[in-house]
């Protein structure tokens, strides 16, 4: 599955998470951006936390920004924003 495939999965199912909680902004680092076939090489230990934010809309207009400055450097980066119950690593017992 493709870095933007897994982002956009992770996004699907987090789109209904309560916008009342914190939410917080991750950076997704591809250890092998010369990967053509999309699989990517995003494990747990590509996922850094960057920034908490009170709300959604704060945090993805973060990620954007954040995104487009990547974009420019020619770095191969996504950033994810989801809610603070939610780990991208995976549970704490498996780091």
């Amino acid at each position: 599955m493709s870095l933007l495939g897994a982002v956009l999965l992770v996004l699907m199912l987090v789109s209904s998470a309560s916008a009342e909680c914190a939410w917080v902004l991750w950076k997704a680092v591809d250890h092998n951006p010369a990967n053509t076939s999309g699989s990517g090489d995003i494990g747990p230990e590509s996922f850094f936390v960057v920034s908490a934010h009170a709300g959604r809309t704060e945090c993805n207009r973060t990620a954007s920004s954040l995104y487009l400055q990547a974009m420019q450097r020619k770095l191969s980066t996504s950033y994810l924003c989801l809610p603070d119950t939610i780990d991208p690593r995976g549970p704490k017992g498996q780091r």
